[in-house]
């Protein structure tokens, strides 16, 4: 199941029209740490944690961020696995 921060931030930045308000996925991510709380942004951080290191394979991560979380973005079309995305989200996040 996808932690709900993680569905918020999908379904929030990563919408249909994601593309058109921001000029990139690190943009999106940079805004929603930006505008968020700093409880909630860490909140995002440990549910992202929490999927890496619970051993949700690729597929599994692939099918939680587009299907469950409903995210327009899919980092492979830019050639970036799921995991690596998850692993750049939480960078994001930290600057």
């Amino acid at each position: 199941m996808l932690p709900e921060a993680v569905a918020h931030l999908a379904g929030a930045y990563f919408h249909q029209d994601h593309d058109l308000e921001y000029d990139s996925p690190a943009e999106a991510l940079e805004d929603y740490r930006d505008v968020h709380p700093a409880d909630a942004v860490g909140a995002l951080r440990v549910a992202i944690q929490g999927l890496l290191t619970s051993g949700t394979s690729e597929k599994e991560l692939a099918d939680l961020w587009l299907d469950e979380g409903g995210a327009c973005y899919d980092p492979r079309d830019d050639g970036i696995s799921v995991t690596d995305w998850f692993h750049t989200m939480l960078a994001a996040l930290d600057r």
